[in-house]
């Protein structure tokens, strides 16, 4: 039988006399304090646990108290917390007994952390509902609510909460509504919280307080008559995610002087991630002639958001090959992703030319899904001479100023063996190599142009340049294949914080000129082998990297026709 078995069965033990008690606890303490001799404190802490209860039955709460303190001593010398924790809780009933409530309240207490530390967290639930019975004795229902809240949050029980909403309702209270004026919002988006406090007492309460704990917002209302409404608001801007009404606790006094401290339960307002989806025809489209839609896709959060899906509805008049929805797998902050279909229309005149919507996940996996604005387009019978083509998103910018950074070629061959690096890269078919060449040398036009290396069908650019004082290194490979345009970039920087961002940004500046300023499109799919050979190839040709074996050996990642980079 362990010991909470045979104390919760001597617990229910009829009454001794107090003959009987003298006889029992002069044996049992010779016992105790023989085994304490011996060094066996475990079994001396547990025979003073059997004098508590004895006392406990003869009604000698003193001797209780006194003896389930020592075996709480015991125990916890010998760092046996469960049974430290079952000498607090023989006291705390001892002093019950008593009638001594507030050390009961101090004894209940330290038995529930014993427990808890020990694991044994329904005895800590026990001992919350002793501290707050005990506390109920004092006339602190404040007090005794809290203590059955921690019991509550151990384990659901309906008879707890029928006691806390008993004792709400024994003391003067004010009633707190709270509300906000959406139920979700989109971040950045002002959301407004509103609390309404009444005086359900018979008396005025004083030095109301309403806010959250951590004192960021508080409200503070001098006096409520009986009766009396007031009414609290605050505004901010909505965060990603689950954002919560800042009133989560209120404080009062009433009118012997008494001050009361509850916890709210504060309302929540779910937060969409802010993206910017724009789109664009191009180019100019004709009657029966081959043209493009793009779905751009710029996170304006500031956290990433996952699993996007770009998915289009196109137009009765539109006829393109069959297609899946576009995926992105993460989208970080401030990035942009462009998703193409290839359609011919063929009924001109204005018309709507596609709908659809695009699906994200934010950290929570909580999906989102925005509507794709209706694209709407003047489709023309033959191609007119003086309709310059619109772009409606400006290319992304980098948010730093680069500075040309002028060394030899044989000094960035050796800095490229010590520098941190990462590789970014995609495919292109409908343009031809030079082009992209063009757009690479414009973007990078700030960047100092250490060497220009030509091949057949490849061709190979070295730059240096600083970047927030920053030295950093950029190899460009351009490589025609099979009607593909292969355009690989790799970043070398003496910093590894940031690096990631800093290519995704140069990567995508270049992407999207290419795309938006050209008619071409991303290749949907490409045979993993055959992208890995052909970069394999530009690697151990123009020597991207350190040169090192291992290096032209590791796979590439194949992801919606963008090279991911390589784990370097």
């Amino acid at each position: 039988m362990s010991l909470f078995d045979m104390l919760s069965k001597n617990t229910d033990e009829p009454k001794i006399s107090k003959k009987k008690y003298e006889s029992i606890s002069q044996k049992l303490v010779l016992r105790a304090e023989k085994s304490a001799k011996k060094g066996d404190i475990n079994r001396a802490s547990w025979l003073y646990q059997r004098l508590a209860i004895t006392a406990r039955r003869a009604g000698e709460w003193d001797d209780g108290i006194k003896y389930a303190l020592l075996s709480a001593e015991y125990a916890q010398n010998e760092e046996n917390i469960f049974n430290c924790g079952w000498g607090y809780r023989a006291a705390a009933l001892a002093a019950i007994g008593k009638k001594d409530f507030r050390a009961a309240v101090d004894y209940a207490i330290k038995a529930a952390e014993k427990f808890r530390d020990s694991g044994s967290v329904y005895a800590a639930q026990w001992c919350y509902k002793v501290a707050a019975e005990a506390s109920i004795e004092l006339n602190k229902i404040d007090d005794a609510i809290k203590f059955y809240e921690r019991a509550l949050m151990i384990e659901e029980d309906d008879d707890i909460q029928n006691e806390i909403y008993r004792l709400k309702h024994r003391i003067s209270h004010p009633k707190v509504d709270q509300y906000a004026d959406k139920n979700e919002a989109t971040e950045g988006e002002n959301i407004k919280f509103e609390a309404v406090v009444e005086n359900h007492a018979p008396e005025s309460l004083k030095n109301i307080v309403i806010g959250d704990r951590e004192g960021k917002v508080t409200h503070e209302i001098k006096n409520l008559a009986p009766g009396e409404v007031k009414i609290v608001t605050h505004e901010s801007a909505g965060k990603p995610g689950i954002m919560q009404s800042p009133f989560n606790f209120i404080t009062w006094e009433n009118k012997k002087g008494q001050v009361f401290d509850f916890d709210l339960n504060p309302i929540n307002v779910r937060v969409r991630p802010k993206l910017q989806i724009t789109s664009v025809v191009e180019p100019v489209p004709v009657a029966g002639d081959a043209c493009k839609l793009v779905v751009l896709v710029k996170n304006l959060s500031v956290k990433p958001v996952y699993d996007v899906k770009v998915d289009v509805d196109l137009g009765e008049n539109v006829k393109a090959p069959r297609s899946s929805p576009k995926r992105f797998e993460k989208i970080e902050p401030g990035n942009e992703y462009g998703a193409s279909w290839s359609m011919k229309i063929y009924v001109p005149g204005k018309q709507t030319v596609a709908k659809g919507t695009v699906t994200i996940h934010d950290e929570n996996g909580v999906e989102y899904t925005e509507k794709i604005p209706p694209v709407t387009a003047t489709v023309h019978e033959t191609k007119p001479e003086d309709v310059v083509k619109e772009v409606t998103e400006e290319k992304p910018r980098m948010d730093v100023m680069i500075v040309p950074y002028e060394i030899t070629e044989m000094l960035y061959t050796d800095l490229e063996k010590k520098f941190f690096h990462q590789q970014r890269g995609c495919t292109f078919r409908g343009i031809k190599g030079s082009v992209v060449l063009r757009h690479v040398k414009e973007n990078c036009s700030d960047m100092h142009l250490v060497a220009e290396h030509r091949f057949k069908d490849e061709v190979m650019l070295l730059y240096s340049f600083n970047m927030d004082s920053i030295r950093h290194l950029m190899t460009v490979v351009i490589k025609k294949s099979e009607g593909l345009v292969y355009l690989i970039i790799k970043l070398y920087s003496e910093t590894e914080k940031g690096l990631d961002v800093r290519i995704g940004k140069i990567a995508d500046i270049i992407r999207h000129t290419i795309m938006i300023e050209n008619d071409v499109h991303e290749v949907d799919k490409v045979e993993i082998k055959k992208v890995v050979n052909i970069i394999d190839s530009v690697v151990q040709r123009t020597k991207i990297g350190n040169g090192d074996s291992e290096e032209t050996e590791k796979d590439v990642n194949i992801k919606d026709s963008v090279v991911q980079r390589t784990k370097t």
